[in-house]
């Protein structure tokens, strides 16, 4: 009886430490706060980033949980997105106060609306001078097709051909 305790506490202590590890490289993909935009967009220019890719989600978004669980807590896309884009995470419904990237004063739920986010997962790209590059709307649940977003981004192939046309030449060694 003993044994039994101690092997479902043992098996608790393990699933909770697991859980653990898992936030915890989730949130380490995110490097900004999000409540200077400007700011944040000034950073990403002193760096030498492409841009700044803002994360759009909700709390109890499953697609946002499980593309953070399976593609964002990877540390190989971590290392690319953050080498290259200084990155945020945004609640849509969140309404404390936030500086716009002109430094106009709004909340994330303003600034998510003025920006069109309907549908979550959302992330958008925009340069370092605050102008959107890219919309990616829905969740990508595959690590590498994650990747190819970034280098679409990096390559400017927003510029002249849809992200579904660039996975298929990827796919297809073009």
């Amino acid at each position: 009886m003993k044994s039994k305790r101690l092997i479902s506490l043992l098996s608790g202590v393990l699933c909770l430490t697991f859980s653990v590890t898992s936030q915890t490289d989730e949130l380490s993909f995110f490097t900004g706060t999000s409540k200077n935009l400007n700011q944040e967009i000034m950073f990403a220019a002193k760096q030498n980033k492409k841009g700044l890719l803002i994360f759009y989600g909700t709390p109890h978004c499953p697609f946002c949980q499980r593309m953070k669980e399976t593609v964002l807590n990877q540390p190989e896309i971590q290392a690319f997105y953050k080498a290259n884009f200084h990155l945020l995470e945004m609640n849509i419904l969140d309404e404390h106060p936030i500086s716009g990237f002109s430094g106009n004063q709004t909340t994330p739920k303003e600034f998510s609306q003025s920006n069109h986010i309907r549908v979550t997962p959302t992330l958008i790209f925009y340069s370092t001078e605050g102008e959107r590059l890219f919309k990616q709307i829905g969740i990508i649940a595959d690590p590498q097709e994650f990747r190819w977003l970034g280098e679409y981004i990096l390559e400017e192939g927003y510029s002249h051909e849809s992200f579904g046309h660039y996975k298929r030449n990827k796919r297809t060694g073009h």
